[in-house]
């Protein structure tokens, strides 16, 4: 998958590779996924699951949202032959950390395994064609008011915002070993 977008995205593909090679390590068994270019009307079907999706499950101000939501979407995508994996980080919202985690910090969250406490890692999706997708960030950011679906590689602006994506650990074990969120994993 990496090789057929490092020329034009470098930056991005290593930090993905990095979090795929730090998740093997600690056993979290992520999914390689196949380059696909996508469409117009794939961006379309992706954009319609969302809202079929999004419409249904009410996640706001439930914690381990975003954990909850992509781990639901990864489903439902690949139910309509969208193949992605789970990533989980931090972004820095314009210059701020958005969840202020660390590698370090997601080692030891793996290391104390389920907790009934609050997680600092912010999750989203790792599609086919190499970009990241966030159903969850924007919708969480305008406190449910305003909701949007980003993609990108690595960073994109919207609305005088600056969002940078730092995948960290990558694969769906994240959430079955730390999850304290009873709806997810």
């Amino acid at each position: 998958m990496f090789e057929q977008i490092k020329n034009e995205h470098s930056d991005h593909i290593l930090n993905i590779e990095y979090a795929f090679t730090v998740s093997k390590e600690l056993g979290l068994s992520p999914l390689a996924l196949t380059y696909r270019a996508f469409d117009e009307n794939d961006f379309k079907k992706l954009s319609e699951l969302v809202d079929k999706v999004l419409n249904k499950i009410m996640y706001d101000y439930i914690s381990g949202g975003c954990l909850y939501v992509h781990s639901y979407l990864k489903l439902i995508f690949s139910e309509y032959g969208y193949n992605s994996e789970l990533v989980f980080g931090d972004v820095i919202v314009n210059n701020i950390p958005y969840m202020e985690c660390t590698l370090e910090s997601l080692k030891e969250q793996l290391e104390n395994g389920k907790s009934s406490t609050y997680q600092d890692v912010h999750c989203w999706l790792l599609l086919e064609n190499g970009q990241f997708f966030d159903a969850t960030l924007y919708r969480d950011l305008t406190d449910g008011k305003y909701a949007a679906e980003l993609y990108c590689f690595k960073s994109l602006n919207l609305n005088n915002n600056t969002f940078e994506y730092n995948p960290m650990l990558v694969g769906s074990k994240f959430i079955e070993k730390t999850s304290p969120n009873p709806y997810i994993g």
